[in-house]
């Protein structure tokens, strides 16, 4: 299970409730990804499970938090404090805010 939280290393370092944290440390983040997680890729879910990681400008850490449906995710990103920012969704590049590839 992914735990809401600031990870270094792959290790959480520490647990946060929500997307507060990352709402009120906006400015920190340099670019966010959009992916299944390793560990569910051969797992089938009624609903798709994704992983939201956001790489913070320390290039030490990352936020990430675990979503059931991907759409939310999208809309969720599509914040003033995010749009325009580097964005890997499945694989492909393209910016917050921007047309869902």
């Amino acid at each position: 299970m992914i735990k809401t939280g600031l990870y270094q290393d792959e290790r959480l370092v520490r647990e946060v409730k929500n997307l507060g944290w990352l709402l009120r440390n906006w400015k920190r983040v340099a670019r966010i990804e959009v992916c299944v997680p390793f560990e569910l890729q051969q797992i089938r879910f009624p609903l798709p499970h994704v992983l939201m990681i956001a790489y913070l400008e320390d290039e030490q850490h990352t936020y990430r938090c675990a979503w059931a449906d991907e759409s939310v995710c999208w809309n969720w990103l599509d914040r003033p404090v995010f749009r325009g920012l580097p964005l890997r969704w499945f694989g492909r590049n393209t910016a917050c805010g921007g047309t869902q590839p």
